[in-house]
């Protein structure tokens, strides 16, 4: 009987012990579980809180735009229009004001520091914010843009000589888009430097009909400048006759031969 009690207890004292092994064990599993839920949350919560940092974060380098080649073109093919390769037709449709998908990524990188420095009136600022663009991407419509930025920055600081450098670059090197505004814009400068021969024959350049009526009127501002009053008159009426009847050169050439006394 009392081998058999003995027995008993202990079989019952290792049951007791196996249960309380199987009881740790469990708790060191949830701890551990615990542990490592925490690790992992902690973990997603750093890389949430990098990725909004850096989206937060201003971007120092200057981006291009998706799809820039390295002549500064934009490759845009039948699957970035929603289409099929070698299928369908790709119809391009160029939009102004940063409508553009692919130009409006360049802006959204870019365009907040060229427009804070223009809006600081810092000159060195706007040097400093648009030479990074005209050095990399010189041939694009941004560094034609940043140029003529510099050129306004410096007429309007009373540095003209600089001025004129920033337009005759866009005339050489900038965009078709860009070289008419450049070249009345250089007229407008070498007038206010009284180089007058020399803004007449920037004047005598331009071809694209879109700028004839601006050109006239800025001609007949040359022959006043220079005395040449019945010349002057002739240029203003050239301006009136060529401008479109929304075109506020119509209105502005009028009043200036009206102040000569009309044409005569």
């Amino acid at each position: 009987m009392t081998n058999g009690r003995e027995e008993r207890a202990t079989r019952a004292e290792q049951m007791r012990k196996d249960r309380e092994r199987g009881e740790k064990r469990q708790r060191n599993l949830i701890t551990v579980g615990i542990v490592g839920i925490v690790v992992v949350l902690i973990a997603v919560a750093g890389v949430a809180y990098k990725l909004e940092s850096d989206r937060r974060a201003p971007i120092d380098e200057l981006m291009p735009p998706a799809g820039a080649t390295e002549d500064y073109g934009v490759v845009y093919t039948p699957k970035d229009a929603g289409g099929t390769a070698k299928k369908d037709v790709v119809r391009v449709v160029i939009y102004e004001d940063m409508q553009c998908p692919i130009c409006q990524s360049f802006e959204q990188a870019n365009g907040q520091y060229l427009a804070e420095a223009v809006k600081s009136g810092d000159s060195k600022k706007v040097a400093e914010t648009a030479k990074p663009v005209i050095d990399k991407y010189p041939r694009s419509f941004y560094a034609s843009e940043a140029s003529l930025m510099l050129a306004k920055n410096a007429f309007d600081a009373g540095n003209l000589g600089e001025a004129q450098k920033h337009l005759e670059w866009v005339m050489g090197n900038g965009v078709e888009a860009h070289r008419g505004v450049a070249r009345q814009r250089l007229a407008a400068v070498l007038l206010e430097q009284k180089k007058y021969d020399e803004a007449l024959k920037v004047l005598d350049a331009t071809r694209d009909p879109a700028f004839t009526a601006l050109a006239a009127d800025m001609r007949g501002d040359v022959m006043l400048a220079q005395g040449r009053l019945d010349e002057a008159r002739a240029a203003y009426k050239l301006a009136i006759d060529k401008a479109d009847p929304r075109n506020p050169v119509k209105q502005i050439a009028q009043t200036k031969l009206d102040a000569l006394g009309g044409a005569q």
